[in-house]
């Protein structure tokens, strides 16, 4: 696959994460719960971002999904047992991405940002399953 096709997949799929998480914050149990899916939610927003940036100015075209929010189906507490893995496999995407980048600085440290949120995402879903 080429590096544009997998950046509209990262784009849509940073958004898709993106909703599901604000989506998600309408049924958190108390207020920090909502905050942190919320700031989870900007991230990922963010990260889409980013990388509709960067892929513009690799191909000089925009590109601007439309992306449905996916059922969310389960508990509260099934739904963030299955985005801890979602999120641990997005890390790891996004840290092969940054090891084998070669040239574009912009790209390496977006990937690798990214990479990082995740990571974080997985321990704060983690933190509201043990809570």
């Amino acid at each position: 696959m080429t590096l544009t096709a997998r950046l509209e997949e990262y784009i849509k799929s940073e958004l898709r994460d993106s909703a599901v998480y604000a989506e998600l914050a309408k049924t958190a149990p108390n207020s920090n719960y909502r905050k942190l899916l919320m700031e989870m939610s900007i991230d990922d927003r963010s990260h889409a971002n980013e990388f509709k940036r960067i892929y513009k100015s690799m191909t000089g075209r925009n590109y601007n999904p439309v992306v449905k929010l996916p059922a969310l189906k389960g508990s509260f507490n099934e739904i963030l047992r299955s985005r801890i893995l979602n999120e641990s496999k997005d890390y790891k995407k996004y840290s092969e991405e940054y090891i084998t980048t070669k040239g574009n600085t912009l790209l390496k440290t977006t990937f690798y940002l990214a990479g990082i949120d995740d990571n974080v995402h997985a321990l704060h879903l983690i933190y509201m399953l043990m809570k």
